[in-house]
């Protein structure tokens, strides 16, 4: 059992007394509610028009999921305004490059970010005299020379000021609320290798267990912490440290020759003073001060209860090519403490276990090496990883190599902001991950590295992971999940200012924000190369913002879908090339430009390249063009940008195929374990879900009791089975239980059985539905009321689809609009529906459209042709004139056609014109043709001229049709009239024969 450590010295924390001064350190630079140039901005606005929207639909709902009390003020901001996800990008490399020489900035700025105080990180002046060292630390500097005495002394004092505020912090949490902190808090992000070989059974009791285990550390244990007492001492430990370090520098290059080696075991930890020669420092040190030499480090393992219990540590080499070669939370690596490790000079290697290399988990852990070409290694959480914390590795100069297997390199979890900052050299960032992504690949592997962020869904949401290189030609690698990319209310980015960079990886990278988050990448300068297969290179999902920012430099993106300006799934997808000769390849149409319908309505995509020649290797782009992939996305090539002064590996053989004997043999007769398959999620055992389902649904009277349990569920696949599959098919005998449970249920159970009464389209639910879109104070019951009415004839809930017309949440009145539009006759279109087709937000606005268009158009001709000709621009002109089109009553083509020749404005008459000619209407062409003698304005005359040219073809066409229907009746006839001569000429011959026949008969009988 861990117990808080019991600090060896009474009166220990008087040190703190010892502060002589205090200073405030300069405020974070504040975040400007976009980053982006003018230029960029007016591109935006164009496209944005193009897919008739504005600025102000380029926003999201961060509550359409419940809050957690771990949720963080400025993620929450992302979803109100995503343009900032680039502002804070920008910041964030403006604050590197300062905080490199003033780091106090960067604590300042991760402060803010995390919704701490202003005032957390000062600086404390501490004066401590060797003889309270000797009481304290039992170091005794009187049995050294003067020069290991004066360096040694104020590092020494430095790390026990860390201590003693550390210590703080951990008495104020009971003991057996650290020991649950610290018992669970590495099994949230370590995974297993061998994950993937678990049964589904296995897995699904593993995430049940896994989910209870987690409200209960993030809901209990981590709940309600001042999380600010628990970072400032690391903080603090690396200004004032790094600070005096370079200050001492060139005085530890003159006293180091006299500096001999000098080892302290006391009961903090043993205590080093290290020489000029090549040192081997074996065990676990409080403080380690080394002047110089080619220095090996080897600490002892340690199990995380043993490394929150001694959680503080400094250590500081003033020069060499060192080796660190340690184990989980070590080189700068805490639980529950302040690590730092600085190295001032050489070719150094580091290489560690999990949480190490620049981790915090509930406390600061930073490692800065200022010179030289340097090599990390490391496991899980390493390399600038923040948890409940603040993680920081920075290097200043050299060719670097940075190699991690999973969330790590500038990662940031619960609370926590997890970052590397690189200054210059040409580095390589590597993710080898050994975890395979059994749940979509089998040949792919999960990494979260380079700028990512990860929440603990539904439970916990997530923090900053960045990488901000400041110079160099950077190589980048990860698979799945890195580069940019974010997880359930998170924020990743990664900030190249300049170089020739390489960006390779596979999915959900590049800029990408996955399930309600934020991931971008911001590169200011260079020739850089993007390489990924898909959900990457701006790319939103699921209710998230994904965004990538090229500034300049002749570029190249190779995609094969899902990317560039490309996403789903209400969210919002922005690419941005700034400048250069680009190339472009992407294989699927979901890309430069596209976003789709779900839940009922479209949100946004955007490609945009503003200046230069461009080559694109697939159909969809084209140099200065403006393109529409979908309703919801949209392409612009233009120069906007102002003017400035080996042979391929052998293809492994699939796996045959199982059986349907083979496959009903695996599912299981025991209901909850059929549950499990039915609804497994590794892509390996997906054989089995379609056939286990429908066992399900074949065993439905048997089976109903238990999935109306079920719909408590809180797993994702689990609640898909139910609603997307198994309940709708089973039908409408569930109705009345579905009923009740609407008007009993908790909220969760109600949104779900909504659902399926939606999917099963039965009306005899609209009214307890109807009732629930109006009566619930939760927006997201009435949305989803909403939705289930929207895909029914809800005739009996009329009247409570019109009072949700004045909703103030858009999604709740954009479905009731839709609902109502299925069942609404012309005078409720005239008087409810058409004034909102000016509803200031765009999900209301094309609700209305895609409501009209599945209704059969010939029964609202009428009103459509009422509106258009009444409100000829706007968004109403704009909604409606693409259904009017598909007009096909003659009367009320004509009565449009009539109606907008006559306007006096060109631009209707050439849109009356074009109806004219897309009906391919002799007489409508003809009522154009007329306009000949008394039109002056070009474009009407241009649309004439075309209407005579069609008129000329379609009369021509008449004709030919028209000559040769004659000449097939001509060949008709003839058949016909041969066919007949050779009839009478068979009946005559016949009718002579039997005539002979009679005559003969005749004369032998006279």
């Amino acid at each position: 059992m861990m117990m808080n450590r019991t600090l060896p010295i009474r009166g220990l924390s008087l040190l703190l007394a010892c502060v002589v001064s205090l200073s405030v350190f300069p405020a974070a630079p504040p975040l400007a509610s976009q980053s982006l140039p003018p230029y960029v901005m007016r591109a935006i606005d164009t496209s944005l028009s193009a897919i008739l929207m504005t600025r102000d639909d380029m926003k999201l709902r961060w509550d359409r999921v419940p809050d957690d009390r771990h949720r963080l003020s400025l993620v929450k901001r992302m979803f109100e305004q995503p343009l900032i996800c680039f502002a804070l990008a920008d910041t964030l490399g403006n604050v590197a490059e300062k905080g490199l020489e003033e780091p106090a900035l960067l604590f300042k700025q991760f402060a803010a970010m995390l919704d701490l105080k202003d005032d957390l990180f000062s600086n404390p002046r501490l004066s401590v005299t060797d003889r309270e060292l000797r009481s304290f630390a039992k170091v005794d500097l009187d049995s050294v020379d003067f020069a290991p005495a004066f360096i040694l002394r104020r590092f020494l004092t430095l790390t026990l000021a860390a201590d003693v505020q550390m210590y703080n912090a951990r008495t104020a949490l009971i003991e057996e609320r650290l020991q649950g902190l610290v018992s669970y808090c590495d099994s949230l992000v370590l995974q297993s290798e061998g994950g993937g070989e678990a049964t589904p059974v296995e897995m699904r009791m593993a995430e049940r267990y896994g989910l209870a285990r987690a409200k209960r550390f993030f809901n209990t244990d981590a709940a309600d912490i001042d999380y600010a007492q628990f970072i400032s001492p690391g903080a603090n430990l690396f200004i004032s440290g790094l600070e005096f370090a370079r200050n001492i520098a060139p005085e530890v290059e003159k006293l180091k020759d006299s500096v001999k080696t000098r080892i302290w075991n006391t009961r903090l930890g043993r205590v080093a003073i290290g020489g000029p020669g090549d040192d081997v420092y074996t065990g676990n040190f409080y403080c380690i001060i080394d002047v110089g030499g080619n220095d090996v480090y080897k600490p002892s393992p340690r199990t995380k209860e043993k490394a929150a219990d001694r959680g503080v540590s400094l250590v500081v080499d003033f020069s060499g090519n060192d080796s660190y070669i340690g184990g989980d939370f070590d080189f700068g690596g805490t639980l529950f403490g302040a690590s730092v490790l600085i190295d001032m000079k050489g070719d150094d290697s580091y290489s560690a276990g999990n949480f190490a290399l620049g981790a915090g988990y509930f406390g600061t852990g930073v490692l800065y090496d200022a010179e030289g070409s340097d090599r990390y290694v490391g496991g899980t959480a390493v390399e600038g990883a923040g948890l409940f914390g603040i993680g920081l590795l920075i290097d200043q100069a050299g060719n670097d190599v940075y190699q991690a297997h999973l969330c790590s390199q500038g990662f940031g979890y619960t609370r926590g902001v997890g970052g590397i900052i690189d200054r210059a050299g040409n580095d390589s960032y590597i993710a080898n991950s050994p975890y395979t992504d059994f749940l979509r690949y089998d040949d792919h592997y999960e990494t979260f590295c380079q700028g990512a962020a990860l929440g603990s869904r539904p439970v916990a949401s997530a923090g900053y992971g960045f990488i901000t290189d400041l110079a160099g030609s950077d190589n980048y690698t990860a698979d799945i999940f890195g580069q940019g990319t974010a997880y359930w209310f998170g924020y990743g980015a990664i900030v190249d200012r300049k170089g020739n960079d390489r960006y390779n990886a596979f999915q959900y990278s590049q800029g990408a924000g996955v399930h309600f988050a934020h991931g971008v990448v911001l590169d200011n300068a260079g020739d850089d190369n993007y390489v990924s297969h898909g959900v990457s290179q701006g790319c939103g999902h699921d209710v998230g913002f994904g965004g990538l920012y090229d500034v300049k430099g002749d570029d190249n993106y190779v995609v094969e879908s899902l990317s560039q300006g490309g996403g789903n799934a209400n969210a919002i997808s922005l690419f941005i090339d700034g400048a250069g000769e680009d190339g472009y390849i992407a294989r699927r149409d979901n890309t430069m430009g596209y976003s789709d319908l779900r839940n009922w309505f479209g949100m946004i995509g955007i490609f945009l390249d503003l200046d230069g020649h461009d080559f694109f290797g697939s159909a969809k782009g084209k140099n200065d063009t403006l393109w529409t992939g979908s309703f919801y996305g949209a392409g612009l090539d233009g120069n906007f940008k102002p003017k400035e002064s080996e042979p391929g590996a052998p293809v492994e053989e699939k796996k045959p195929e199982k059986t349907k004997e083979e496959i009903e043999k695996e599912l299981s007769d025991d209901l909850p374990t059929l549950f499990i398959q039915a609804s497994t999620a590794p892509q390996k055992y997906q054989y089995m879900v379609g056939p286990a389902r429908q066992k399900i649904i074949d065993r439905a009277d048997s089976s109903i009791p238990f999935l109306m349990e079920m719909l408590n569920t809180e797993l994702p696949r689990e609640a898909l089975a139910l609603r997307d599959y198994i309940l709708p098919k089973i039908g409408r005998r569930l109705t009345p239980q579905l009923i009740d449970t609407l008007r009993f249920g908790s909220p969760s159970r109600q949104g779900l059985a909504m659902y399926v009464l939606g999917e099963m389209k039965d009306s005899t639910a609209a009214i307890a539905l109807g009732r629930k879109l109006v009566d619930s104070t939760n927006w997201r019951i009435r949305a989803t009321a909403a939705e289930a009415l929207l895909k029914m004839k809800a005739d009996t809930a009329r009247p409570y689809l019109i009072r949700a017309l004045g909703d103030t949440v858009e999604i709740v009145r954009g479905r009731a609009a839709r609902a109502l539009v299925n069942i609404a006759d012309s005078t409720e279109l005239q008087t409810l529906i058409l004034p909102l087709t000016n509803d200031p937000s765009q999900i209301v606005r094309y609700q209305i459209q895609i409501g009209l268009g599945m209704r059969a158009i010939d029964s609202i001709a009428p009103f459509l042709a009422d509106a258009l000709l009444r409100q000829r621009h706007g968004y109403t002109h704009d909604l409606l004139s693409p259904l009017a089109a598909k007009i096909t009553l003659p009367v009320q083509r004509k009565r449009l056609v009539d109606g907008l020749l006559a306007d006096p404005n060109a631009t209707y008459r050439v849109e009356g014109a074009r109806l004219a000619i897309g009906w391919k209407d002799l007489e409508l062409l003809e009522r154009v043709t007329k306009l000949k003698k008394e039109e002056k304005n070009s474009a009407v005359l241009f649309e004439i001229y075309r209407a005579i040219d069609l008129q000329k073809t379609l009369k021509e066409e008449a004709k030919k049709e028209a000559k040769e229907e004659k000449k097939h009746k001509g060949k008709e006839s003839t058949v016909e009239a041969t066919t007949d001569a050779a009839t009478d000429t068979a009946t005559s011959t016949s009718e002579g024969k039997k005539k002979t026949g009679k005559k003969s008969k005749s004369k032998k009988k006279k």
